[in-house]
């Protein structure tokens, strides 16, 4: 019986720390909602507009031009599932809520598995996965700051909250990125596809933002998941899941992890929780990071894009499909072709890369400096080989992170 009353103590004990290590001090929060989107509360007699039943108690919601919904009240019942189609600039998913949000169903913002030969497509705001060339003979990168590539001849997996690794070696995983505070969201990275073998890679988990001027109540499950491939190509990495609250409770998954066997090795992705009081106590996965409330968005967001290839401008909303070309190189164009890009908000001399990311085959990366115009407004070319015998994508990256 004292044996029973000791373990009985050592777990109300430990209970007890782990609220307390949660729990900030007395503050407010505002999510900054409109609620001009009106209550988010999925049934069978919503109305059509942005949104459809693709399924029984499953709903695909169309994201907006920027992904933020400024919604009032967010209820989303047991057994109901969210999901959302993505954008065309491939945004995360910010819900802005001014009442409470309770999730006793499930928002499911994963990457897709790999098809065949096809990479899966990345959550909204995550990345694609690498697709195998006909005949199986070339390789095809993951696609995000993070993807794997082919360097080891093997399926390597996407990187984002931790490095990704590969089945056949110590090659090809995707790096880690981004920051604990999530600050920008942004998704998982895809995985890339194996050596001579016939399946595309998984593509990485989306990126979520849920702002509540009361509480977030969870009971049932956020997920962000990797996509899964198969036969030795590599997974993507988990995505991203940020919640600010008032109160922050409820004992439901919040996961953005590798969703296959160990063997895939694929990155986690982040998980950050911010509240006055996070009286959640069930472990993330991965282990979320903790604060009081920030800041929704950033008060300067950086961008930069690509402006011109081989003096051919750019659309300004490409649509980044493998499956119809946005954009036709020149006539008689040869190797190399100078690829301009332009930013805002990022400090001059900023380095940046261009990343060419092949419907199969291996990624091509420059390096170049926004060495034109100031603060505000930037811009910068690069120099480099580009394929002219498949479909291609092409990424401008920079490492600046403006803090709040």
């Amino acid at each position: 019986m004292r044996v029973r009353q000791l373990n009985a103590t050592i777990l109300l004990l430990a209970a007890a720390l782990a609220i307390s290590a949660n729990t900030f001090a007395q503050c407010t929060f505002t999510s900054g909602s409109t609620g001009h989107d009106g209550d988010f509360i999925p049934t069978n007699s919503m109305p059509s507009t942005g949104w459809s039943l693709i399924s029984n108690y499953t709903v695909l919601v169309t994201l907006p031009t920027n992904g933020v919904f400024n919604f009032g009240q967010i209820y989303i019942e047991t057994n109901w599932t969210v999901t959302f189609a993505k954008n065309r600039l491939n945004t995360p998913v910010y819900l802005l809520a001014t009442n409470n949000v309770t999730i006793r169903g499930t928002i499911n913002i994963s990457g897709g598995g790999s098809t065949n030969t096809t990479g899966g497509l990345g959550g909204p705001g995550g990345f694609d996965g690498g697709s195998a060339s006909p005949g199986n003979a070339y390789m095809g990168d993951g696609s995000g700051p993070g993807g794997g590539d082919d360097s080891g001849q093997s399926g390597a997996a996407g990187g984002f909250g931790q490095p990704g690794g590969t089945a056949g070696g110590p090659y090809g995983g995707g790096p880690a990125y981004g920051t604990l505070d999530i600050q920008p969201l942004i998704g998982g990275s895809g995985g890339s596809s194996a050596y001579y073998r016939p399946f595309g890679a998984g593509g990485g988990g989306g990126a979520i933002l849920i702002a509540s001027s009361g509480t977030i109540n969870v009971s049932g499950a956020i997920l962000a998941n990797s996509g899964e491939s198969y036969s030795g190509s590599g997974d993507g990495s988990g995505g991203a899941i940020r919640l600010i609250a008032q109160v922050i409770l409820g004992e439901g998954a919040l996961s953005a992890y590798d969703v296959s066997p160990p063997s895939e090795l694929g990155g986690v992705g982040r998980i950050r929780l911010e509240a006055c009081n996070v009286e959640r106590v069930t472990l993330t996965d991965p282990p979320a990071t903790f604060g009081s409330p920030g800041m929704v968005f950033l008060s300067t967001n950086p961008t930069i894009q690509v402006t011109s290839i081989a003096g051919q401008n750019t659309p300004a909303a490409p649509t980044g499909s493998f499956s119809q070309a946005d954009f036709n190189l020149p006539s008689g164009f040869t190797n190399p072709a100078t690829i301009a890009v332009s930013a805002t908000n990022v400090p001059i001399n900023t380095a940046y890369q261009v990343i060419v990311i092949p419907v199969w085959g291996t990624n091509s990366v420059g390096y170049g400096i926004l060495s034109n115009g100031s603060y505000s407004a930037s811009s910068g070319t690069v120099s480099m080989n580009v394929y002219t015998d498949r479909v291609w994508r092409v990424n401008a990256l920079i490492p600046y992170i403006p803090r709040p």
